[in-house]
């Protein structure tokens, strides 16, 4: 018996070649347009709109990847028995190599409004919280600071050190250590 090859399954490749090079032309041009992109992916305009109506729609669909691609490289180590520092060094260390493909959704916030979009990246906040609480229970946080403040600030570090290494300010490989060395030394030295 022969396996019957879907409509579905034939678009599934063309569709995943589609939103890897609209990722790869948002990330030179994170004001690229949709004939831009389906130009990059080598397809016509009619093509790219048989799957995303408009360029909200595929944003949204390239920040749900993002954000499951960061839940996936993160759920191991946030599931490790590694000590709570160590885990956060590594998750920096995963999330901040992301950037190079998604740093352009830090200007797409009108995805991040949409239920599922949300519901995605609060549950990845949960998480980053809970590690900070317990980080803090530790007693290897200042005691003065809110949990919550630290949670913001270590998810705005790791969009800055998207930004800074896109404008081409701080190298790549120089990124991850550089949030580390914030989160432990601050930035202001005491006289």
């Amino acid at each position: 018996m022969m396996n019957k090859v879907t409509t579905k399954t034939r678009r599934k490749p063309a569709l995943e070649t589609l939103l890897n090079s609209a990722v790869t032309l948002l990330a030179e041009n994170p004001g690229a347009t949709l004939s831009q992109i389906a130009s990059n992916a080598g397809i016509g305009r009619a093509t790219l709109h048989r799957h995303f109506q408009d360029r909200e729609e595929l944003i949204a669909e390239l920040v749900r990847r993002s954000l499951t691609t960061s839940r996936d490289v993160g759920k191991p180590i946030l599931e490790s028995d590694k000590p709570s520092l160590e885990k956060l060094k590594e998750l920096v260390q995963v999330m901040i190599p992301l950037g190079d493909s998604y740093h352009f959704l830090m200007y797409e916030w009108k995805a991040m409004q949409l239920p599922d979009i949300s519901d995605m990246y609060q549950q990845q906040m949960d998480a980053l919280t809970e590690l900070i609480e317990t980080i803090k229970e530790e007693g290897h946080l200042n005691p003065e600071l809110p949990v919550s403040w630290v949670v913001a600030v270590i998810d705005t570090m790791i969009y800055t050190a998207w930004k800074t290494v896109s404008d081409g300010f701080i190298a790549r490989n120089d990124a991850s250590e550089l949030v580390i060395n914030t989160l432990n030394n601050g930035v202001l030295t005491t006289n």
